[in-house]
């Protein structure tokens, strides 16, 4: 499933056994969030929050490039 508020991610929600989910968050770039639990509402709404701090992370490490490079 997509979440419009982070479109480098894709999120993956599943019941792995009664009453129990599992969220699958997976970054454009590689990087995985996985978490697990009973309320699969508080679960994606909690690994969107890590994406989102992750997100801060990357663009924090790989800068936007400005501009273009002349030669």
């Amino acid at each position: 499933m997509n979440v419009p508020t982070l479109p480098n991610w894709q999120f993956d929600l599943d019941e792995v056994s009664t009453g129990a989910w599992k969220v699958k968050a997976t970054h454009i770039s590689g990087p995985t969030i996985e978490i697990s639990g009973a309320d699969p509402e508080a679960l994606m709404a909690r690994v969107q929050s890590e994406a989102k701090n992750m997100e801060a992370e990357l663009k924090e490490k790989r800068p936007e490039r400005r501009g273009s490079i002349e030669r």
